[in-house]
């Protein structure tokens, strides 16, 4: 486990705190094709601190605007000028592209739901 400073503090991306990032920017189109594509060294500022759980709703359609923030997710403060309007309009957005080049991934050929194998062992008597 890592310490709590490194995950917590140094390595998270807190909600209005700089960091120093390596950033891939690519430029899309609704389809999810890409247009234009920029990598470098760039500081990011995140707006918010959403969990897996928060995402979910917003994809979900269970969080849909500013004012199902509080009675939803209480814990969640939007800053940094980036409204919630916003955040919720950016992750229907990704999860739209997402869903198009998960079908063009299938339609191309890509193994979906491969089973996969355990290893396990199994103890006589003796251990």
């Amino acid at each position: 486990m890592l310490p709590r400073r490194l995950c917590e503090d140094l390595c998270s991306l807190n909600p209005g705190v700089d960091r120093l990032a390596f950033s891939v920017i690519f430029e899309l189109t609704p389809q999810g094709e890409v247009i234009s594509e920029w990598f470098g060294r760039t500081v990011i500022k995140s707006c918010v601190k959403l969990g897996y759980p928060t995402a979910q709703l917003v994809i979900d359609g269970k969080l849909e605007t500013a004012a199902d923030v509080p009675n939803v997710c209480p814990e969640v403060e939007f800053n940094q000028g980036h409204s919630a309007e916003t955040c919720i309009e950016v992750i229907q957005n990704l999860q739209s592209i997402a869903s198009k080049k998960r079908i063009d991934r299938v339609e191309g050929g890509a193994l979906t739901k491969l089973k996969r194998m355990r290893l396990g062992f199994i103890y006589d008597a003796e251990g």
